[in-house]
């Protein structure tokens, strides 16, 4: 059983750029391939990113 006051959660920015969002929109504007989730062994986050121009 909890007791006492509750910490206060700062409120989520109404748009993206934190997180894993962030690193996808941004993955996607310089033509990037970003993958993260969990895994049996933890998490994963991959990104392959086109060197020169073409992926």
């Amino acid at each position: 059983m909890t007791e006492g006051p509750l910490r206060p959660v700062p409120p989520r920015p109404a748009h993206g750029h934190y997180g894993l969002l962030g690193m996808h929109e941004r993955a996607e504007v310089i033509g990037a391939d970003l993958r993260a989730g969990p895994t049996p062994a933890g998490w994963t986050v991959r990104c392959e990113v086109p060197i020169g121009g073409a992926p």
